[in-house]
């Protein structure tokens, strides 16, 4: 209750930067817009807060052959949260922000869990000359800079990059984001066209070899730790009809620690991720052909480049896997136009593609690396690693009641991610498939007390399955009980991640 008391307390200066509802970025949602006062936005100071907990929980995890199992944690268990048992109202569902905006300058502060250690994110913007020829400048660590319409999806136009654990199994990027939430970002527009270009990061920290050069004492080489990401963005709005966009982002990272001397007595990498060159970037489009009805395309892509060789006490060896070319394609419509409006629909969907030679997504025994980054004459051994990631979304919004400027909504929205990572050798006929497939369905029931005043409640289901391939746990360390059971005495496993639960919350702006 002391957590409750200081939220409400805060709020008296602060202001909200997202919408609760809460569930983590699976709602309806409104339009992705540009930094800064949009259309319509009155001048002045402006609150939002969102609290959002849930009043009862459940969660049940099955394990698929837990007899065998090795583990504690590779048994089935339950747990249940009653209701007022553990509401937990300071999380990034719930936040709180306070800002000004006007035509032409305005700022926000946002405090939510994520960034507590920082006391907050900020951003400020400002405007130079006219409505239709401007130039605007926006700064922050709270920087979101995008420039496409996801028609509502949260989260927004997106590539899935891939972790290797299962917090992280979902990691995905937008290369819209031209400062990828953080620096500085600068706009120009003239009647319809508009030129941005953005600049995260510059860090250069001068530093010395770990070791002196061989016969001497003390001659260290000098090096360096550098640092820098910069991005770039073309757009056009065709009026109401359509707008496109092309997007661009280079980041590159140079690691001082992995530089040494060669046998020349010259400075050289001595790993293949010495270097890092990403290349992001996109292109983006929106149509509108008829009322209410809007169509997003959109490609994307992370190019990650390590160097091609690198030096060794046995020589020069070449990098097994140097370039990683990912591919991400969205599809996203939404209409308004159903009931007089009253009934909106939308769908979102995702298909991101890439290979690489990264065995430490499938946990395997003696396979806790990534080969993308030792030498070819060891990595060429193993087969390639397909990943694969298909999102596909629906969701709804029934205006159920409206009397005096007082609404009733009901809401809608279901999802399913599903990632595929596949090995296959022909060598020695094996196939490693590590799957990962979770459904989330998420009814809610808002009521509106005013135009910026509503509370809501509903029901959220959650099924995460997780299934290994029959080849890949019997080469998997401490899955089974025996240290390591061969294919042919090894089972396929299918585990399921259950939950149940009736989130609540209230929203207030003004």
């Amino acid at each position: 209750m002391k957590q409750i008391g200081k939220v409400f307390l805060l709020s008296m200066c602060l202001v909200l930067v997202r919408g609760g509802g809460g569930g983590g970025g699976d709602g309806l949602g409104g339009e992705n817009t540009e930094t800064g006062a949009g259309p319509g936005v009155k001048p002045g100071f402006t609150f939002n807060l969102a609290l959002y907990a849930d009043a009862f929980r459940l969660d049940k995890t099955t394990y698929g052959h837990s007899p065998q199992r090795k583990t504690a944690t590779n048994q089935d268990t339950q747990a249940i949260s009653l209701p007022f048992s553990n509401l937990d109202w300071v999380g990034d569902d719930s936040n709180i922000s306070m800002g000004y905006q006007s035509a032409w300058y305005g700022g926000k502060y946002t405090f939510k869990k994520s960034n507590i250690t920082n006391f907050g994110a900020v951003q400020g913007w400002v405007k130079f000359g006219l409505e239709d020829a401007y130039l605007k400048i926006i700064a922050g660590n709270d920087n979101d800079f995008t420039y496409a319409d996801s028609l509502g999806a949260d989260p927004g136009l997106r590539i899935y990059t891939g972790g290797t654990t299962v917090k992280d199994w979902q990691v995905h990027e937008n290369p819209d984001n031209i400062t990828l939430g953080n620096g500085i970002g600068l706009s120009g527009f003239y009647k319809g066209i508009t030129l941005d270009l953005a600049a995260s990061e510059y860090t250069a920290t001068p530093q010395k070899t770990q070791t002196p050069r061989a016969g001497t004492v003390n001659e260290y080489g000098d090096t360096e730790d550098l640092s820098y990401q910069f991005g770039g963005r073309a757009g056009y709005k065709a009026g109401d009809f359509a707008k496109v966009n092309v997007s661009y982002i280079v980041e590159y990272d140079q690691a001082a620690s992995k530089y040494g001397w060669d046998t020349g007595g010259s400075i050289a990498a001595t790993s293949a991720d010495a270097e890092r060159w990403i290349h992001r970037g996109g292109v983006f489009g929106t149509v509108t052909p008829i009322k209410d009805l809007g169509v997003t395309l959109g490609y994307s892509a992370n190019v990650t480049k390590y160097l091609d060789e690198y030096y060794s006490a046995a020589g020069n060896l070449e990098t097994t896997f140097p370039l990683i070319w990912k591919h991400g394609v969205n599809i996203n419509a939404r209409y308004n136009g159903l009931l007089d409006g009253k009934l909106r629909v939308r769908t979102d969907n995702n298909l991101s593609i890439y290979k690489d030679k990264n065995y430490s997504v499938f946990d395997a025994a003696g396979a806790a690396w990534t080969l993308n980054y030792n030498y070819r004459s060891d990595g060429k051994n193993y087969a390639e690693v397909q990943h694969i990631f298909l999102w596909n979304g629906l969701g709804a919004e029934w205006d159920m009641a409206k009397i005096n400027g007082r609404k009733l909504m009901l809401a809608f929205y279901g999802r399913n991610l599903l990632r595929i990572d596949e090995a296959t050798s022909r060598i020695i006929e094996q196939q490693y498939t590590f799957t990962r497939d979770e459904l989330k369905l998420d009814l809610q029931v808002k009521y509106y007390f005013s135009g910026g005043t509503s509370a809501f409640a509903g029901l959220r289901f959650q099924d995460l399955i997780t299934k290994r391939s029959k080849d890949l746990t019997g080469q998997s360390k401490e899955y089974f009980v025996d240290s390591m059971k061969m294919p042919g005495e090894a089972y396929e496993t299918t585990d399921h991640q259950v939950a149940f639960s009736i989130p609540v919350g209230i929203n207030m702006a003004w």
